[in-house]
């Protein structure tokens, strides 16, 4: 029910980010693992597409989640999501529902 509200316009999100769900399509939705290897679903933009090709510039970790390891770690978490809700979606993590495709409107 969470990924309702990013298309509300209390959810303080950049527009940008609300319109990866105002625009998005079901098939542009898929499984990704997070650092600390826990699945999840997100709109596969540039920044999967490139994190999938190993090709995510070298992070500065700063051991917020336990399991990350920094000489293991395949990007920040809490670096990637808080670019995409800046309004970097394109160089940032935009998790979503599986239903996400459906925001249709704010």
């Amino acid at each position: 029910m969470a990924t309702r509200f990013i298309g509300t316009f209390e959810c303080d999100a950049d527009m940008k980010f609300k319109e990866v769900f105002l625009n998005g399509k079901e098939d542009e939705i898929d499984l990704v693992i997070s650092p600390a290897g826990y699945h999840g679903r997100a709109w596969v933009n540039p920044f999967v597409k490139r994190m999938r090709e190993g090709r995510i510039a070298p992070i500065q970790c700063v051991n917020c989640l336990k399991p990350c390891h920094p000489p293991t770690t395949p990007y920040c978490i809490t670096e990637a999501l808080i670019e995409a809700v800046i309004g970097n979606t394109d160089n940032g993590l935009v998790f979503t529902g599986s239903n996400g495709y459906r925001v249709k409107k704010i």
